[in-house]
Formats: C-alpha cells, structure tokens, sequence
C-alpha cells in the first residue's frame, strides 16, 4: 500500500472516531450537516479499504450506511467502523 493511501485511510479512522454525532432531538438541519458529514467518511472509507479486504469483510463494510437526516444511522455505522 502506498504511503499516501495509508495517511488517507488513518486520517479517515481519525476523522471517523472524532467525528461529533448529534441527538435525534437536535435541530433538523444540524442532523442533515451532521449526517451528511459523515456520509462522506463512510463512503470515502468503503472505496478505500474494500478493495483490500477478503470478500466477507468487504461486504459487511459496504453494507454499512449512513441515511442523510436519519441519526440513528450515523451511529450505527460509527459503530460498525
């Protein structure tokens, strides 16, 4: 793997892990910056590292999914990762 897909993918676990998640009673469109800022990490992450895992593990992580607007999603991806 190169240096530079390394970075990317550690910077992706790191953003991942920090990322600040809001609760179901926040304002609407904090959850939609919020879902889609995490969308973003998710999908990022999936195109990166799939490719590289055996089949079983690649389709359980391209089974995780964050829905913009739905919270309850991000964190269940969050967890899955």
């Amino acid at each position: 793997m190169k240096a530079g897909r390394k970075e990317i993918i550690t910077d992706l676990i790191e953003g991942t892990r920090c990322f600040h998640l809001c609760s179901p009673s926040d304002d609407p469109e904090e959850q939609t910056a919020v879902t889609s800022g995490l969308r973003y990490l998710v999908i990022q992450f999936k195109r990166l590292v799939s490719p590289m895992l055996p089949q079983a593990a690649a389709s359980r992580l391209n089974a995780i999914d964050v829905e913009v607007d739905n919270v309850y999603s991000a964190y269940e991806a969050k967890a899955e990762l």
